[in-house]
């Protein structure tokens, strides 16, 4: 009988075996991590709907309507462009330099650029667009002209401009995102010539789109081929007038258009609902800087006591009034910075709802219950009115707040009227016990115009005739150096102070979302400084794609 023979390996065979089969393994690994990845391609045609009508497209007088905000963000361009946070980045300028203590910017333009019709950009056309708000005849907004009134602007040569300021003014950089206008097209017409132009219906501008077609029911942008910042990879965008929010909704819903953003309140309570039944939609929140308060009196008795103050802020869920006003489009605002600036201090204190700790601390302060369940001191009732104006999201937040307090202890009556009233009667000269209402920062994080106590007089800002003089050397140095780090310095020591004192009770920034077709890619938010500022990476966003290895 034969013997099986055995296979005996050495071990040099072993090995080679060995390292041949890892070889493959590690082969296959390298294969199989050799994907095909998509690349942003030209081409697609991006549909979105707006509420409301152009009545100018022209950065001159767009102040006015969020529609012509929108297309003049997609058709012009600024010397300087707000970042995410609110940080100054190039644009048509593309550095600047800062010298005579802060009073002399000198920027230094983009060579190359064009206007949509292929006449050269040049520094004739930022002389040409700051005359014409600084014009006695102006008719655009009085803000915009208040902002560059007393600034002397010069052209040192084709493609360097300077402007010189009476004092320095560190926020002055967030004038300049103001859109350039074309002089060659303007030039010559008076300020009433200027608003009644036909430019304003056909615009020339030198960012990434250009109007191709226009009628009442919306306009439609083409892809700048000689964009200075690239060539958007979208081909076209178009924006579709509606009539109202809720129009523009449907049109969402029905997939007559890809896109739409949505302020707070939209949908009648049930928009979650809404975006459900539209399929496919990618749904992004951001957050606007114009944070809502309710502003004390503090020559009021009441208010005069930082105990009183502070537990009256523990004592209010500011989720419930986000969710009950807004519908949950809204983040609490513990700080009057906005938590996605430069500026905004991280660590600041906060008032997570507590309305133990708001009875205890009101309690300390003198304030008892009394036989009617309302708190009094030294024989007088704790009860003020609150004062609003008549936007139903505000009534509303007014409501809620009311029924918080009164559960304190404190009687408090709800008064709303038309804005206009309320500023008159009201507000200008300081006939009211306390206020909700909203506050608009601007683009810069400068507050001193709401908080210094300079601006409590009748023709100021500073609502609350809030005064301490800490916080007003810090404002006042924040806006006159140009050390960003010692301004930022600055500002967390402010927002450090204002939280500790609650001058103010803030409740709420709001937040609004931006429904989009899942097939548009490349989106990115930042805080919203204008609801156009969702276009701020218009350049990046895309439809198609191609293969690369």
């Amino acid at each position: 009988m034969k013997r099986k023979r055995l296979l005996i390996l050495s071990w040099p065979t072993l090995l080679a075996i060995i390292g041949g089969v890892a070889a493959v393994i590690l082969l296959w690994r390298v294969v199989l991590k050799t994907t095909v990845e998509l690349k942003p391609a030209p081409g697609g045609i991006y549909t979105e709907g707006v509420a409301g009508n152009p009545g100018a497209i022209n950065p001159l007088f767009s102040s006015f309507n969020d529609v012509d905000k929108d297309l003049v963000a997609l058709i012009f361009s600024g010397l300087t462009k707000l970042g995410k946070g609110g940080e100054i980045l190039p644009d048509l300028a593309e550095s600047w330099d800062i010298g005579g203590n802060g009073r002399v910017y000198t920027f230094h333009l983009r060579q190359g650029v064009k206007w949509h019709d292929g006449v050269p950009f040049t520094a004739e056309d930022v002389l040409f667009t700051i005359k014409a708000i600084q014009d006695p005849g102006f008719q655009g907004s009085p803000d915009l002209a208040l902002l560059w009134r007393g600034v002397e602007v010069k052209e040192i040569d084709d493609y360097t401009v300077q402007f010189t300021l009476a004092a320095p003014h560190a926020p002055f950089l967030a004038y300049t995102t103001q859109g350039i206008v074309p002089a060659h097209l303007l030039q010559g017409l008076t300020a009433s010539q200027l608003v009644e132009s036909p430019f304003n219906a056909k615009a020339v501008g030198t960012g990434p789109f250009i109007i191709k077609e226009a009628s009442i029911e919306g306009v439609l942008l083409a892809s700048n081929p000689d964009y200075f910042l690239g060539q958007p990879y979208l081909s076209a965008i178009g924006i579709k007038f509606y009539p109202d929010d809720e129009a523009a909704l449907t049109a969402l819903t029905q997939k007559r258009i890809d896109g739409l953003l949505l302020r707070p309140g939209i949908g009648n309570g049930g928009l979650s609902e809404k975006l459900k039944g539209r399929k496919g939609l990618a749904v992004r929140s951001a957050q606007r800087p114009t944070y809502n308060l309710v502003f004390f009196n503090l020559k009021s008795p009441l208010f005069q006591d930082k105990t009183v103050r502070q537990a009256l802020l523990y004592g209010l869920d500011r989720n419930k009034i986000i969710a009950e006003a807004l519908g949950g489009q809204g983040v609490i605002s513990d700080s009057p910075i906005d938590s996605q600036s430069w500026a905004y201090e991280p660590q600041i204190k906060s008032y997570s709802y507590d309305p133990q700790r708001a009875e205890t601390m009101l309690d300390a302060a003198g304030w008892k219950r009394g036989t009617t369940g309302f708190r009094e001191k030294d024989g007088t009732e704790f009860r003020f009115s609150l004062l609003t104006n008549n936007d139903p999201r505000r009534v509303k937040t007014g409501e809620e707040v009311v029924r918080q307090w009164r559960r304190l202890g404190i009687r408090v009556d709800l008064q709303a009227s038309g804005s206009t009233g309320l500023f008159q009667n009201f507000l200008i000269p300081r006939q009211f016990q306390a206020i909700l209402f909203g506050l608009d920062p601007g683009y810069d994080p400068d507050g001193y115009s709401a908080w210094h106590s300079s601006q409590a007089s009748t023709d100021g800002f500073n609502i609350a005739s809030y005064s301490n003089g800490e916080v007003d050397n810090l404002l006042q140095r924040a806006r006159q150096t140009t050390d960003m780090a010692e301004r930022t310095k600055l500002y967390r020591q402010f927002q450090d102070i204002f939280a500790e004192e609650v001058p103010s009770i803030l409740l709420y920034y709001p937040t609004y979302l931006y429904a989009q077709d899942k097939k548009v890619k490349g989106v990115s938010l930042g805080t919203l400084y204008e609801p156009s500022s969702r276009y701020s990476n218009v350049k990046d966003w895309y439809i198609k794609t191609k293969k690369a290895s």
